[in-house]
């Protein structure tokens, strides 16, 4: 676990670096010792040189110190392979190549590069959700610091920020090397830029975009200054003018290196250092996430080697808290530009809030997607199709060819409205040149949505009006709603002149389904004709025509069909599908009452549940929706057939209770007198018989007899509903067909019928002389 040889010669390992690199990892030499803390010292020691010379020395003596080896004992790269494997042991040399620029850049050519800056660019400059996050970062020095001194640090004013970050570039020289442009991997600048600026108008917006993210940055790293300077007044009464700012300035950047983000061969992991273009596209945005990973890392690492270790424990446990606390904070942060960048007006904007809250949470608090890859994967499990950084202005450029090509080239509509062919061109320019147009553009078009739908407007649509029938439906929908009569004409005329025409029906049909899913007065309509209300359905089928008329757009007859078509669509969503009847079956292509509707009003005059006066109304207004030529006599009688099987089942079954409120029910209604119903539980009965004598039950005929007789019918009567036997006994016979013929003949014997003198009905005579 150390770095201690077993002959104890541990002090002349350390001794062969030179005395400021040698001394400051000698004093570590009876502790345990990894690659991290060779890597802080290295780096914590080259920060405090300031010429080419002092920097080339520690590298040379870091590189003499990786191949020293005692005689008789093992060397350095033996004890680092055995303690970190192979791969441990190359960190060193990899380090030191890439200190002295030494890495292969393979040979991918620079236009990879060129593109994944500009790709890199034009996401993240002038990004409000970039900026708004970079603040955050502060909470991860909560790792190595009291939290008092960052709220203290928070706290200042704009000109006390301005003076922290001045004293922060000019005693902590990673913060001023981050302030010139170095805060993020792909984004450095060579000399010439840093000496003269940007080259070119492309290159010169392309900073102005990055501008807001360095403030952002720079007011963080200020807030830092501030609260590392009220630290070491509180540690170090003693210090004060400039012992105090160079303290400060080294706390500052102890800080730094270990919780935030800049771009050096020090601050990057040994992955983001690699030249190879996959790999750098993989951890093109994974600077954060990374130095979140190894802090986490390193503290469960400590603790893990020395369980027992009070201090190991406690620093778990508070780099987990940050970790958290990070996370929701972040979220918190991002969750203000993604839910005004949420444009469904269907939602408030503090709901929006709260679902992309949750959400980024959840993402924060993986922690497995701090990793390169292991969160490409995590995308793609979630439905994101990964795509090259290097090809994403290449892929652009193809789609928005494509669409101009439809358009322009074959002659087809396309369905982009101005909005998305505005940001579709911006994003070409963005990934094209660097210059974060669409961000600009995007953010902008996001802060109008959200105070447009404040105030309750639409946001700006990807879809012109027409480009489906649905789109064309929701933006006529608006347009009746806000009484648009040139909008309604203009959609309207459009859909009707297409290869497929829509005709008023089916326009009518579209505008209904979105009355049902917006006008909460549809369902009580529904509710309403369900229980048999007409009057009701009527009442409130006429205050939303009112209110809808009001605009001036439609009549109040095309209203009503609408409105109608609205209560059969949200019954349609609503009603079980084994119970809806045949005839809706397409709620949007019938009338607003059924022949299932009146028959239901019926029963409910039987039980109660509806006045006369809304039965009477739904068959007034089925009568009215009739095509038949006797419309009155059409209607009743097919509302009777529905009603008659309900009275049929109680009365046979011995209900009398239910068979005659139902049939005060018909008289009241229709004028059915008792006659006609006892003839319909006559003849019901009279198709029974049949059906016995269909199955040769001979028994449940004589059971179905004796009921006929009690109803007043004798055997002539019967033997009249049996008539139909004498055909079917012919045509069996003279078709050569003696076994049905016999059947019908044994069966029709077997019941018994006689005639007053006492004669069977039926007997052989009988069927000999049907045949002759």
């Amino acid at each position: 676990d150390t770095m201690v040889t077993e002959s104890g010669k541990a002090e002349n390992l350390w001794a062969m670096a030179n005395p400021g690199f040698g001394k400051e990892l000698s004093d570590k030499a009876n502790q345990p010792l990894r690659i991290g803390d060779i890597f802080d010292t290295f780096s914590r020691h080259v920060d405090s040189m300031s010429d080419y010379r002092a920097y080339a020395a520690p590298i040379a003596d870091l590189l003499r110190w990786y191949n020293w080896k005692p005689y008789g004992e093992q060397g350095i790269k033996t004890m680092l392979t055995q303690k970190f494997g192979v791969t441990g042991r190359e960190y060193i040399p990899n380090l030191i190549r890439d200190l002295n620029r030494q890495s292969k850049a393979g040979y991918t050519p620079g236009i990879a590069e060129g593109f994944t800056k500009n790709a890199k660019a034009a996401a993240v400059g002038a990004n409000v959700r970039v900026v708004i996050q970079q603040p955050t970062a502060i909470a991860r020095a909560a790792v190595m610091m009291n939290l008092k001194y960052i709220a203290q640090g928070v706290a200042m004013t704009p000109k006390r920020m301005k003076e922290c970050g001045n004293l922060a570039k000019q005693y902590c020289p990673i913060a001023k090397w981050k302030s010139m442009g170095y805060y993020e991997t792909h984004m450095g600048k060579g000399l010439r830029d840093l000496m003269f600026g940007g080259q070119g108008l492309l290159n010169k917006a392309s900073d102005i975009g990055m501008k807001p993210a360095g403030w952002a940055d720079e007011a963080t790293w200020a807030a830092l200054w501030n609260a590392c300077e009220k630290e070491t007044r509180d540690l170090h009464p003693e210090l004060k003018g400039e012992a105090l700012y160079e303290a400060t300035g080294k706390r500052l950047g102890e800080i730094i290196d270990y919780t935030q983000v800049v771009d050096t061969p020090f601050h990057r992991s040994q992955l983001m250092r690699s030249k190879n273009t996959a790999v750098q596209m993989a951890t093109a945005f994974m600077s954060e996430p990374t130095k979140t990973y190894n802090m986490l890392q390193a503290s469960i690492a400590r603790w893990a080697e020395n369980r027992r270790d009070p201090v190991a424990r406690a620093q778990v446990g508070r780099t987990l808290l940050v970790f958290v606390a990070t996370g929701v904070l972040n979220a918190a942060a991002q969750s203000v530009i993604d839910a005004m960048r949420d444009d469904d007006d269907e939602e408030k904007l503090l709901e929006k809030y709260q679902q992309a809250f949750g959400g980024n949470v959840l993402d924060n608090l993986n922690a497995v997607a701090l990793l390169p890859y292991a969160s490409d994967i995590i995308s793609i499990m979630q439905g994101y199709e990964p795509s090259r950084m290097d090809m994403q202005m290449v892929q652009k450029v193809v789609d928005l060819g494509k669409e101009l090509k439809k358009t322009v080239f074959d002659g087809e509509e396309s369905k982009w409205s101005g909005h998305k062919w505005t940001r579709q061109v911006l994003s070409v320019v963005s990934y094209a040149t660097g210059v974060p147009l669409e961000n600009l553009y995007r953010d902008a078009t996001s802060l109008y949505n959200t105070v447009t739908m404040q105030f309750g407007g639409k946001p700006m649509s990807n879809q012109h009006d027409t480009a489906t029938a649905s789109v064309a439906y929701g933006n006529m929908y608006d347009a009746l709603m806000d009484g648009n009569q040139k909008k309604w004409s203009r959609i309207e005329g459009t859909i009707k002149g297409w290869e497929e025409p829509k005709s008023n029906s089916d326009i009518d049909s579209g505008i209904g389904k979105l009355l049902a899913e917006d006008d909460e007065r549809i369902a009580r309509a529904w509710e309403s004709k369900s229980a048999g209300k007409a009057s009701e359905v009527s009442r409130i089928r006429k205050e939303i025509v009112t209110d809808l008329a009001k605009s001036g757009v439609l009549g109040t007859e095309r209203l009503g069909e609408i409105v109608d078509k609205a209560i059969n669509t949200y019954g349609s969503k609503v009603t079980p599908r084994e119970e809806k009847p045949v005839d809706t079956e397409n709620a949007l292509n019938v009338k607003m009452y059924t022949t299932k509707d009146a028959a239901n009003a019926v029963r409910g005059i039987a039980d109660g549940t509806t006045s006369l006066a809304d039965a009477k109304a739904i068959m007034s207004e089925l009568v009215a929706d009739s095509e038949a030529k006797d419309p009155q006599k059409s209607v009743q009688n097919s509302v009777l057939g529905e009603v008659k099987k309900d009275y049929l089942e109680a009365a046979k079954s011995g209900n009398t209770r239910k068979a005659s409120s139902l049939g005060n029910a018909m008289k009241e209604l229709f004028g059915t007198t008792q006659t006609d119903m006892d003839k319909w539980v006559t003849d019901s009965y009279a198709d029974d018989l049949r059906t016995a004598v269909d199955a040769n039950n001979v028994g449940n005929a004589k059971n179905i007899m004796a009921k006929l007789r009690a109803r007043g019918l004798d055997d002539y009567d019967i033997q009249d509903r049996l008539s139909k036997y004498r055909q079917q006994y012919i045509d069996a016979a003279k078709s050569g067909n003696s076994a049905k013929a016999n059947q019908i003949k044994r069966t029709l014997m077997a019941l018994g019928l006689k005639y007053n003198s006492g004669e069977p009905m039926y007997k052989d005579s009988t069927f000999e002389g049907w045949l002759k």
